[in-house]
C-alpha cells in the first residue's frame, strides 16, 4: 500500500492494511489455484458454468467465494459494524478461518470460483450480496452502501437492475416457485416490481418487509432441509419482521417455524449454508440452532467464522451459489 493510499484509508477511518493477511491470502490462492476444485477468477460470468437454482437446500455444484484479507470498515454500514467499531476483525485470523471454509467446500466436491481480495472492496468477502441466481438467470444486485458498489463490477453477463432499484442478494430466499424478497434498509419496494418482471411466471416474488436495522432477510430467516424424511420447517427470528402477516405466510409455506433468540440471531444463526439436503454449515456458537438441526437428523458442520460474523455475515453471506441442483 502506498503512502498516499494509507493516508486516504486513515482519513476514511479504515485501519492500515494487514500485510500478513494479504500475504496469507495470496499464498493460499497460489496453492489453491493448483487444486482440482478451485478456479481463480477475476470476475463471475453466467456463461462459464450455466447457472441454476430453485431453492436453498439442493446440492451445490458451483459457488463463488472471496477472502477477507481487507475486511474492514471506516463508517459502519450496519448495526453489527457499529457495535464492533472497537472490535473490528482480525484479518489474518479471518483469512485462516476462510481457508478452512473453502477447503471444507472442496472436500464435499464443490467447485469454488475464488475471487481475489481487493483493497477497494473491503467487504468483498460477502459475495452473496453482489448477485443471485433465480432459475437459470444470473441477476446483478444494486447495493445500498457506496463502499460496496465496486463489488458489483465482478459480475458480468447477467441481468442488471435499473438505478432506482436497490437490491442485495442477502434479501433473496428461493423456495420452489416462490421468491421471498426482504425489503427495508438494503432492498427497496421498486425491487419487488422489477424482479417480478425479470423472473416472469417462473417465480412469484413475495415482499417480506423487515424492521429498520435488520440487514437482510437471511439474518432473520433460514429454511431447513428435510433429511431422512423428517419435516424441515425454518429458523426464524420473529422480531425482525415488520408485518406479522409475513411470519404467518412463512409458517403456511414451511410448516414448523423454529424461533431463535436475539443472541443467536446476532450470531447469524439463520445464516447457515446448506450444501445438500442433509448438510449445513452453522456457527458453532449457535447452540440452540444446532440442537434443532441435530434433532432433525441434519449433518451440522461446526465452522467458526468469528471475524466475518463481526461484520454481520456468516457462511451464507460468504457464498454466491451459481449451480444448485
Amino acid at each position: 500500500m502506498t503512502t498516499t493510499s494509507t493516508a486516504t484509508a486513515a482519513k476514511n477511518g479504515f485501519r492500515p492494511i494487514d500485510k500478513i493477511a494479504v500475504s496469507l491470502a495470496h499464498g493460499f490462492m497460489g496453492k489453491g489455484g493448483q487444486l482440482e476444485h478451485i478456479q481463480l477468477v477475476d470476475s463471475v460470468s453466467a456463461g462459464i458454468c450455466g447457472v441454476n437454482a430453485k431453492d436453498e437446500r439442493g446440492k451445490v455444484r458451483t459457488v463463488v467465494v472471496s477472502l477477507p484479507a481487507y475486511l474492514d470498515w471506516g463508517t459502519p454500514i450496519n448495526q453489527a459494524e457499529a457495535a464492533n467499531m472497537d472490535n473490528r476483525p482480525n484479518r489474518s485470523k479471518a483469512v485462516i478461518e476462510h481457508f478452512g471454509f473453502i477447503m471444507a467446500l472442496v472436500s464435499h466436491g464443490i467447485e469454488v470460483q475464488l475471487l481475489p481480495p481487493k483493497e477497494n472492496i473491503p467487504e468483498g468477502v460477502y459475495t452473496r450480496d453482489i448477485g443471485f441466481v433465480a432459475g437459470k438467470k444470473l441477476i446483478h444486485c444494486n447495493m445500498g452502501a457506496d463502499v460496496r458498489k465496486p463489488e458489483q463490477e465482478q459480475l458480468i453477463g447477467g441481468i442488471i437492475p435499473p438505478r432506482e432499484v436497490m437490491i442485495e442478494g442477502g434479501n433473496v430466499v428461493l423456495e420452489g416457485d416462490l421468491l421471498f424478497l426482504g425489503t427495508g434498509d438494503r432492498t427497496n419496494l421498486a425491487a419487488v416490481k422489477w424482479l417480478q418482471e425479470v423472473v416472469g411466471t417462473e417465480f412469484e416474488v413475495i415482499n417480506v418487509p423487515l424492521k429498520p436495522g435488520i440487514l437482510h432477510l437471511d439474518c432473520a430467516f433460514g429454511p431447513i432441509a428435510k433429511p431422512n424424511g423428517h419435516p424441515g420447517g425454518a429458523l426464524v427470528y420473529e422480531s425482525a419482521f415488520a408485518d406479522p402477516a409475513s411470519v404467518t405466510l412463512l409458517k403456511k409455506v414451511y410448516g414448523k417455524l423454529h424461533g431463535i433468540s436475539q443472541t443467536e440471531a446476532k450470531l447469524l444463526g439463520t445464516n447457515g449454508f446448506w450444501i445438500n439436503p442433509e448438510t449445513v454449515f452453522v456457527n458453532p456458537r449457535c447452540e440452540k440452532v444446532i440442537e434443532i438441526l441435530n434433532n432433525l437428523g441434519t449433518e451440522v458442520i461446526h465452522l467458526p467464522m468469528d471475524e466475518v460474523v463481526l461484520g454481520e455475515g456468516y457462511a451464507r453471506c460468504s457464498t454466491l451459489p451459481l449451480v444448485r441442483e
